[in-house]
């Protein structure tokens, strides 16, 4: 599976880092048939999906959590041959690549199809839409990672997706590279709420 590090990468720009809700503060990942099929985190105001959308229906999936102090690991055991790589889980239900195994987080992810907008967003934002600022950057940092792990000629592009101003916003970073496998970021923004 190529380009599974950048995505670990990006999703861990937007996993929480020291929330009560403990499953949040590490990476989503789905696995169908020992391969790695998405990659998901959120700290509760921003969330980033990538490679399939909506896992819910897959036979066979397994999700795990992977914690943030464990990511570096997990990027270790991928290394250079993604795409050789299978993901399995022991009898206690840890994360086991090649000679790694990696603690996974007990706890229940969010049903993230949940959280994404609908396809059919409206223009309609004469109040305008509220978001901390802070999330602008990780959508930036988010662009950065994925075009350095791109050929020089190739970059990506990201296209926003407005709704009324109580509806979160949607980010989808397209990457334009035939042979990048996963080709669609997709980041929501939730919007800030006003007081």
């Amino acid at each position: 599976m190529k380009n599974l590090t950048t995505a670990i990468k990006v999703a861990s720009v937007f996993s929480a880092k020291n929330d009560v809700r403990y499953y949040l503060n590490g990476i989503a990942l789905t696995i169908v048939n020992e391969k790695i099929v998405s990659v998901c985190a959120t700290d509760g105001t921003s969330l980033v999906v990538i490679g399939i959308q909506d896992t819910t229906n897959l036979r066979g999936a397994e999700l795990v959590i992977i914690d943030n102090a464990d990511v570096a690991t997990l990027e270790r055991a991928i290394g250079k041959n993604e795409e050789y790589i299978k993901f399995k889980l022991n009898e206690v239900g840890d994360l086991v690549i090649d000679r790694y195994t990696i603690p996974v987080i007990d706890g229940r992810f969010p049903d993230v199809k949940r959280v994404i907008p609908e396809s059919k967003r409206t223009v309609d934002i004469d109040n305008g839409i509220s978001v901390d600022t802070k999330l602008l950057v990780k959508l930036d940092k988010t662009q950065s990672i994925i075009n350095k792990s791109l050929p020089k000629k190739n970059s990506s592009s990201m296209r926003m997706k407005f709704g009324s101003e109580r509806d979160s916003i949607l980010c989808e970073f397209t990457v334009i590279d035939p042979t990048y496998e996963f080709d669609q970021y997709n980041v929501v923004i939730m919007p800030k709420r006003q007081r």
